[in-house]
């Protein structure tokens, strides 16, 4: 018995419908039982043949644009309910397999070193963008800005991100691998939830038109046009929340300018996000954007667009130390800025370590400045509407060894020195305080600086 190749774009329905006759004509489709009580002691004894034959039966089903999405799922296959898009079906390949081999639907066991490909820096993916074909690489900021880096919070210290990494040799780049090879289209497809927000008195765009975001900020109050950001700076809790597939958590800073409909967005910090990175690591996580991500945008080097220079420290790598409840808690310090004379948008970690930067071409808006900042966690839950933990999964309090914090919040406008951003140039921004929330402290003084704690469990937070 035969039947045809499930690819993502034939009739899943009847595929998986023929998908259970062929299981049952090989006597094996009992895999779809969940409950072993329904399985006879014979049945048991044998279930490791019977779950590699089902296996095996259904990746001999698999067209091989799908089983690249899903080629390190062990287990067989579970009918799962019908859908149209190919997202949902596989999360729901993937909930389903995952039940099977006992995991509660938890991800993919993460690998042991990071997957980095060695590029000729001239040859890297930004120059494939269209507007880049006659761009000059800049090696290194004309200028660094004023910058001092405070790993001084009492207990904590630095996770740099890039210490596990041989790096390239001279001449060469790092561009991550991508775990979970998804086309661009797809990308995008997430990619329009990423924005943050338009402005102090309007509706938040995206929890008002995108379903399943949700938010625990502080944002920028100046709503002056005149008013440009041309740098951000803040130190940030690193956390692992605990994220089940296509579910992400990230914990960012926002740089944005422009209307709605062609906001452009640079976004950095870290992230727990399976769907690229195919695992449940927290890691070094950028998104750009020039018209709200309707054509354009995308994570770190996964699109044309961001220019790394760095040979060693690259977008994507994991942070190897995460922060101890109640004990020591590491922090990474981003900071992005405008390059005083090449107008290119700069991103820089900790002790003055450049990683590359986002070419002034590619954007149509920020060309000036930012008009608006926002720090903070955002997360993103998966088709069952389950929205996972933020920060460290508790709701914020006064104890920054148990609530995820950031700290240090700073600006640069105009010129090379980052100043503190004040309480009153902040507003909060939480949209379901059932599941998350922000407590801010306003100016702590040199260890601290502005400072607020955020984050929460999560759950059931609607749409």
């Amino acid at each position: 018995m035969e039947i045809s190749q499930y690819d993502g774009k034939t009739d899943f329905r009847s595929w998986k419908k023929k998908m259970k006759v062929l299981l049952s004509h090989n006597k094996v489709a009992l895999v779809l039982e969940n409950d072993l009580k329904k399985w006879s002691e014979e049945k048991l004894k044998k279930k490791k043949e019977i779950d590699e034959e089902a296996y095996n039966l259904i990746v001999m089903n698999l067209s091989e644009s799908v089983l690249r999405k899903v080629d390190e799922i062990e287990t067989p296959l579970a009918l799962w309910d019908s859908s149209k898009s190919i997202e949902e079906n596989l999360y729901e390949f993937l909930k389903m397999t995952l039940i099977l081999k006992g995991k509660d639907q938890e991800c993919f066991t993460p690998a042991k070193a990071d997957q980095y490909d060695c590029v000729d820096i001239y040859k890297q993916p930004a120059f494939n963008h269209v507007l880049l074909k006659n761009h000059k690489i800049q090696m290194n900021p004309s200028s660094f800005p004023e910058f001092k880096s405070n790993s001084q919070i009492p207990l904590s210290t630095h996770s740099m991100f890039g210490g596990q990494s041989k790096g390239c040799p001279a001449g060469k780049v790092p561009i991550q691998r991508n775990k979970v090879d998804y086309e661009q289209t797809d990308l995008r497809s997430l990619s329009k939830l990423h924005l943050g927000l338009f402005g102090k008195n309007n509706i938040h765009p995206l929890t008002s038109t995108e379903l399943g975001a949700h938010y625990a900020t502080v944002q920028s109050t100046k709503s002056n046009p005149n008013y440009l950001y041309t740098g951000a700076s803040t130190i940030i809790d690193l956390q692992n929340p605990e994220v089940k597939m296509l579910q992400i958590s990230k914990a960012q800073m926002w740089l944005e300018d422009g209307p709605p409909a062609e906001r452009n967005s640079i976004q950095v910090g870290w992230a727990v996000h399976p769907r690229i990175y195919g695992d449940n690591q927290t890691r070094v996580t950028a998104y750009w954007t020039a018209d709200a991500s309707k054509n354009t945008g995308c994570y770190n080097t996964m699109c044309p667009g961001f220019v790394q220079v760095h040979p060693i420290y690259h977008l994507g790598q994991r942070y190897p130390k995460i922060s101890i409840r109640d004990g020591i808690q590491y922090i990474t310090q981003p900071f992005v800025f405008k390059d005083k004379a090449t107008g290119n948008w700069w991103l820089s970690f900790d002790n003055n370590v450049t990683i590359g930067y986002w070419p002034k071409e590619i954007f149509t808006h920020l060309d000036k400045g930012a008009s608006f900042l926002q720090f903070g966690g955002w997360t993103y839950n998966s088709p069952d509407g389950l929205s996972p933990p933020m920060g460290s999964s508790l709701f914020p309090d006064n104890h920054y060894k148990r609530s995820c914090f950031f700290a240090q919040l700073k600006v640069m406008v105009g010129g090379g020195q980052l100043i503190d951003m004040q309480e009153a140039d902040l507003d909060i921004f939480v949209d379901n305080t059932a599941c998350y929330d922000v407590k801010t402290f306003g100016y702590q003084g040199g260890e601290l600086g502005e400072t607020f704690t955020f984050g929460g469990p999560g759950g059931n937070c609607g749409n």
